[in-house]
């Protein structure tokens, strides 16, 4: 082999090493843009750009939670809300609590007002379109330790896991209450005890605008200054029957399991029997409606049994 062809030779090899580098550096890049396009669309966010598990879609969710607040009160004290008693399956009823609009969806009092199943069925309908493609979101009955420390007291939030991707294995889950305005991962959740995941709640499945409980069991109205306000219906000394019954709201200081009767009527062997308690942080105005209600409730059982 000549000197000129040798050389002819090494500049050809030259060259396709600049190729073959070309060519490296291209695909290095292309792999580089897929990582960051995939874990853009699995996190929602790019990743030299975001907090070590930080929560996808924090300024939507906020924006949609922001102005929520747990109140049942507009509702439980409207007309059309009532309650009736069912003796012999020990059970009572409180009519019309929920209200649906006419494609199913939940509706907010003032578009702002609920309690926890209502408020995180609302969320979930705001935030679906947002998280579906690359989101799993469930229901999650769960125990809480402030105000709902019992499994029959169960609060209700929304579990929101990663679906599986290339670069995902699918098990960051984040949990959203809209009801404490509380949005992060689930270990930041140390005070909830979480019981039962489900698609979604049986009331909103079936439009349910009643809410059913046994005797002594109750239905949250309101939180507020770190206590939780409840109705109830209780047996009166044992027995519950058209002489025997009673008809209250409940006041539970946070972190508390045992309540206070705020407003109480009881049927004692067919007499009516009245215990009030005014020292409870509800204002004046706010205690005269509930017992008015509370009294209108009771009145309609009675008139119900003639």
């Amino acid at each position: 082999m000549g000197k000129n062809q040798y050389q002819q030779n090494i500049e050809v090899l030259e060259k396709k090493g600049k190729l073959y580098k070309f060519i490296s550096l291209i695909l290095i890049i292309l792999i580089a843009v897929i990582f960051v396009a995939q874990w853009k669309r699995d996190n929602g966010s790019y990743p030299f750009f975001k907090r070590h598990n930080s929560a996808p879609y924090t300024q939507q969710v906020e924006k949609i939670i922001d102005g929520l607040q747990y109140s049942g009160l507009v509702r439980f004290e409207s007309r059309d809300v009532y309650l009736s008693l069912d003796f012999e399956n020990g059970t009572w009823r409180l009519h019309n609590i929920h209200r649906f609009d006419e494609r199913g969806n939940i509706v907010l009092e003032e578009g702002r007002y609920g309690t926890c199943g209502e408020m995180a069925a609302y969320a979930y309908e705001k935030i679906y379109p947002i998280f579906s493609k690359q989101y799993d979101i469930k229901f999650v009955r769960a125990a809480q330790s402030g105000y709902f420390l019992t499994p029959k007291a169960s609060h209700v939030v929304l579990s929101i896991s990663k679906k599986r991707g290339i670069l995902t294995k699918g098990d960051i889950t984040y949990i959203l209450d809209p009801s404490f305005h509380k949005y992060g991962p689930i270990d930041e959740f140390e005070d909830y005890m979480f019981l039962e995941e489900m698609d979604m709640p049986p009331f909103v499945v079936n439009k349910d605008k009643d809410v059913v409980r046994m005797v002594s069991e109750s239905v949250p109205i309101l939180i507020e200054k770190e206590s939780l306000l409840s109705f109830t219906v209780e047996k009166n000394y044992g027995k519950f029957d058209k002489q025997n019954f009673i008809v209250a709201l409940t006041m539970t200081k946070k972190y508390r399991y045992a309540g206070r009767y705020l407003f109480a009527i009881r049927n004692n062997n067919g007499i009516a029997e009245t215990h009030m308690n005014k020292h409870l942080g509800i204002s004046e105005e706010v205690y005269k409606q509930l017992r008015e209600k509370v009294e209108f409730m009771f009145d309609n059982i009675l008139k119900q049994q003639k």
